[in-house]
């Protein structure tokens, strides 16, 4: 088994997770795990977080729309051990200081390729400050997606400006964002090196 999908499983419970868990901990072949909206409590998202370290093969995890609280520690320190290349933690209730610390675990990662942050509350100068930090250190990420963020105007400023100077971000998605405006969107045209960019 190389995928496990158990997306809006909400009777998965903590000793359903428990039992993911353990799957993945004698696993040799499981590369993707997707748990979105499962409502799993955080004691279950550590579980799995630390599951995951120890399930080097594994590519990609989505936790969308799972709460994560405090668990959003053991997400970072899995970016510092593991060899994921895709992250979402789309709508996962992860406040702008919460997400820095996840961006200060990616400037020296080289793997993760994709990282999804949608529908996260990251309106601070703060994030976007420290997401300008990280692009300027990580020349892996190739996709990141910020949709519905509540981002600040000087947050997409900084954002737009680090990329001038990124090679390796190909994909950017800052759709529902009150804060883009034409001047953005010129810059990113002229001045970047993306493939795809999402303005919806």
């Amino acid at each position: 088994l190389q995928w496990l999908d158990v997306t809006k499983n909400t009777q998965l419970g903590d000793e359903g997770a428990e039992a993911l868990c353990v799957y993945m901990n004698n696993s040799s072949d499981l590369l993707g795990l997707s748990v979105d909206r499962c409502e799993l409590s955080v004691e279950s998202v550590v579980c799995l977080c630390k599951s995951a370290q120890k399930c080097q093969q594994l590519k990609v995890l989505t936790l969308d729309g799972n709460k994560l609280g405090d668990a959003v520690r053991c997400v970072a320190d899995l970016l510092h051990t593991s060899h994921l290349q895709q992250l979402d933690i789309d709508d996962c209730g992860v406040s702008a200081t919460e997400t820095c610390t996840l961006l200060a675990a990616l400037d020296n990662n080289t793997t993760v390729q994709w990282l999804d942050l949608s529908e996260n509350d990251l309106n601070t100068e703060q994030f976007g400050s420290k997401l300008s930090d990280t692009l300027n250190k990580n020349k892996h990420l190739q996709a990141l997606v910020l949709w519905n963020c509540k981002l600040t105007k000087k947050s997409l400023d900084l954002i737009v400006s680090s990329l001038k100077h990124n090679n390796t971000l190909k994909l950017l998605d800052v759709s529902y964002n009150q804060c883009v405006c034409v001047s953005h969107v010129e810059s990113l045209l002229l001045k970047s090196h993306l493939q795809w960019l999402g303005l919806y």
